[in-house]
């Protein structure tokens, strides 16, 4: 019955929110009283935070499937990029957690130290079959990824879709912010 109420929990905040849904929606959805989700959960903060974990469970799963899957250091790379792209949802619902639900939005944001190792090698691979400049700091490289991740659903975007931003995102880490006739180009080479 937890994981119903999860699930549940989970389609009713998708649809109102996490601030507007409520336990009377989680209960006429499974055709229970409020008082058989109370058996298991104390309070409407302890389903989100149910709802949060597992959702955080999910994308360091994905994570790592993408991570440890075939192909090459490209596509896993253009996949972690575009696993939540379309999900525009996501940007709406990650600003609302972290106005209202400050405490889960930091745990969210904690997703990357927990695979961090993970990507920590996956950046090196990057550098080993020469995806990555060789002259570049690796260690520099995970902050700005993992800042710009982090920083993406910290912004409010009222005229791009996620999918847009992930492109940008795409656009500037890969391939810089500078044209490749830029003067400034050549200035920072020397």
């Amino acid at each position: 019955m937890r994981e119903r109420v999860i699930h549940s929990a989970r389609e009713q905040i998708q649809k109102y929110g996490f601030r507007k849904f409520t336990i009377d929606d989680i209960a006429a959805d499974l055709g229970i009283s409020t008082k058989t989700i109370y058996k298991y959960f104390q309070s409407k903060n302890e389903i989100i935070g149910a709802v949060c974990a597992a959702a955080r469970e999910a994308d360091k799963r994905q994570c790592l499937d993408i991570l440890t899957s075939e192909g090459t250091w490209l596509d896993k790379t253009m996949a972690l990029a575009r696993k939540d792209a379309g999900k525009s949802e996501h940007l709406h619902l990650n600003q609302e957690l972290k106005k209202f639900f400050p405490d889960e939005w930091n745990k969210n944001c904690g997703l990357f130290d927990s695979i961090s190792e993970q990507i920590k090698d996956f950046i090196r691979q990057g550098a080993a079959s020469g995806d990555i400049r060789p002259d570049i700091n690796l260690d520099v490289v995970d902050i700005i990824v993992r800042s710009s991740i982090i920083g993406l659903f910290d912004a409010e975007f009222d005229d791009l879709s996620s999918k847009q931003i992930i492109d940008e995102l795409e656009k500037v880490v890969m391939c810089g912010i500078l044209s490749p006739t830029s003067k400034i180009r050549g200035e920072i080479a020397k």
